[in-house]
C-alpha cells in the first residue's frame, strides 16, 4: 500500500510541475505535437494518424491518451506546398477522472529554397477544454470514527469544475536530402505562446508556461532493401527539461525498401526518454498502412513502486503514396523521406 501511494504522489508532481503537457513515447508518430512545421513531411499527399496509450495500469487509475490526426498537400506553384491539418486528443487521468480535449488545426507552408530542399513554416491554433468529475473525490472530513462513507458530507467546495482556454504553438523546419547518405530534417517550436490560464479556481492565475522545442531526425539508407531512422526531441518549458531519442532499422520485406506502391516492412528499434524509461518499439508497415506497438519500461525513480511497468502504446498510419495526383502530374509533394 505504501509503494502505490507514494507512487500516486509522485505521479501528481510530476503532472503538475510539467504542467500536464501530453507525453508519447512514439513521439515521432505524432509530428504535429512536435513541431507544426513537420505537419505535412511525408511523401504522398495525405496522411492520418492515430494513437492510443495506457499508463501505470498496474499500479493506480490508469491514465488514458488517445488522439487522431490527419493532413493533406495541396500545389503551391514553383516547387511550394500548403499543408492543412488537424490534431485533436483525448486525456483522463486518476479518480477524479480529469480529462482533457484538444482540438487544433494546423496549417503549414513548405518553401522550396534549393532543389529539394524547403523551408517549412507551421502555425497551430484550436481549443482545449479540461474538466473532472468532483464526486470521484474523497475528504479527510468523510472519515467519520475512522471510518470513511461515501455519503458522509464534506465541506470542501469546489465551485467549477470546467476550463476552457486558446492555444497557439508555432515552428519552423529545415529538410533536405544528403544525397546516398539519406535525408535530414531539423527544426525548432514554441507552444503555450500565449500563456494561458489553465486553473479551475477563478481566482488563480496559474498559467501553462511557454514550451520550446528542438526536433531532428535522419534517414539513412543501409541497402536497397533497409534503411536506418534516428529520431530526436528536446523539450524546455518553465525550467522544466526533457529529451528523448529514438532509432529504428527497416527491413523491407516485400520489393525494395523505397517501392511505396507494394511496400511491406518491418521496423524494429527503440526509444529512450532521459531519466525516465526505455521503449522498445516494433513497426509493420503493409502498403499505405503502418502499425506500431511500444512498451514503457520505467527506470526513473518510480521504478521499485512501478516494479519496472510503464504503459504501452499502439500507433495506426494512413498514408497515401498517390504518384500522378499532383501538379503537373508530379509527385504530390517534396521527397521527404518514407520514413517521416
Amino acid at each position: 500500500m505504501k509503494k502505490y501511494f507514494t507512487l500516486a504522489l509522485v505521479v501528481v508532481s510530476l503532472c503538475t510541475a510539467n504542467a500536464q503537457d501530453y507525453n508519447f513515447s512514439q513521439f515521432y508518430e505524432l509530428p504535429l505535437l512536435r513541431n507544426p512545421a513537420l505537419a505535412g513531411i511525408f511523401d504522398g499527399n495525405f496522411r492520418a494518424k492515430s494513437v492510443f496509450r495506457n499508463q501505470w495500469q498496474s499500479v493506480t487509475t490508469p491514465y488514458r491518451t488517445s488522439g487522431i490526426s490527419a493532413e493533406m498537400k495541396f500545389h503551391a506553384g514553383r516547387g511550394n506546398w500548403h499543408n492543412l491539418a488537424m490534431q485533436a486528443t483525448y486525456d483522463v487521468a486518476g479518480d477524479s477522472r480529469l480529462s482533457r480535449v484538444q482540438v487544433l488545426p494546423v496549417y503549414t507552408f513548405h518553401l522550396q529554397i534549393a532543389e529539394e530542399n524547403y523551408l517549412s513554416m507551421g502555425m497551430m491554433a484550436g481549443a482545449v477544454s479540461s474538466q473532472f468529475d468532483p464526486t470521484k473525490l474523497t475528504w479527510d472530513d468523510q472519515f467519520v470514527n475512522g471510518s470513511f462513507n461515501v455519503n458522509n458530507p464534506t465541506s470542501q467546495i469546489i465551485r467549477n469544475t470546467n476550463r476552457n482556454y486558446f492555444e497557439l504553438a508555432t515552428g519552423l523546419a529545415f529538410t533536405r536530402p544528403l544525397g546516398e547518405m539519406g535525408t535530414l530534417y531539423i527544426g525548432g517550436s514554441m507552444f503555450h505562446i500565449t500563456r494561458p490560464r489553465v486553473s479551475f479556481d477563478p481566482n488563480n492565475e496559474d498559467r501553462l508556461e511557454r514550451k520550446y522545442g528542438l526536433n531532428g531526425g535522419l534517414t539513412v539508407p543501409t541497402g536497397a532493401r533497409d534503411a536506418f531512422t534516428f529520431y530526436t526531441d528536446a523539450f524546455f518549458q518553465g525550467g522544466h527539461r526533457q529529451n528523448m531519442i529514438g532509432g529504428m532499422y527497416t527491413m523491407a520485406l516485400a520489393d525494395e525498401y523505397y517501392d511505396d506502391k507494394n511496400k511491406t516492412s518491418l521496423h524494429v528499434g527503440g526509444a529512450y526518454r532521459w531519466n525516465d524509461a526505455f521503449i522498445p518499439v516494433i513497426k509493420l508497415d503493409y502498403q499505405n498502412f503502418s502499425f506500431g506497438l511500444s512498451y514503457d519500461v520505467n527506470t526513473s525513480k518510480l521504478k521499485t513502486a512501478s516494479q519496472s511497468r510503464g504503459g504501452f502504446e499502439f500507433t495506426l498510419t494512413y498514408r497515401n503514396n498517390a504518384i500522378g495526383a499532383g501538379h503537373n502530374g508530379d509527385v504530390p509533394c517534396p521527397r521527404f523521406g518514407s520514413n517521416f
